[in-house]
């Protein structure tokens, strides 16, 4: 089987409809009780593991703890649920 991997930064091929800031939330509030940790996080234009870091620092907790591949695993999961919505679309 083959397998096609689309790469898009700052909304250039795909509108996710905020699939990944709202997986990231869920991520944080069922690890570490924050709700609504990445509202006030810029998203655009960014790695997704950059956007993590940049979460993981505003709400004081260490990358170098060994969080961030069990986060990202748990991010994927979740991930996978969210861009199953209505908003998400293909831009021209």
């Amino acid at each position: 089987m083959k397998k096609l991997v689309l790469f898009d930064i700052n909304g250039t091929l795909i509108d996710s409809g905020e699939a990944g800031s709202k997986a990231l939330d869920l991520v944080f509030r069922e690890r570490f009780g924050i709700e609504g940790a990445f509202s006030r996080i810029e998203c655009a234009g960014k790695t997704d593991i950059g956007i993590i870091r940049e979460g993981l620092s505003l709400h004081a907790l260490d990358a170098q703890d060994g969080l961030l591949p069990s986060i990202v695993a748990d991010y994927l999961r979740h991930l996978e649920v969210t861009i199953q919505n209505k908003e998400k679309h293909l831009l021209a």
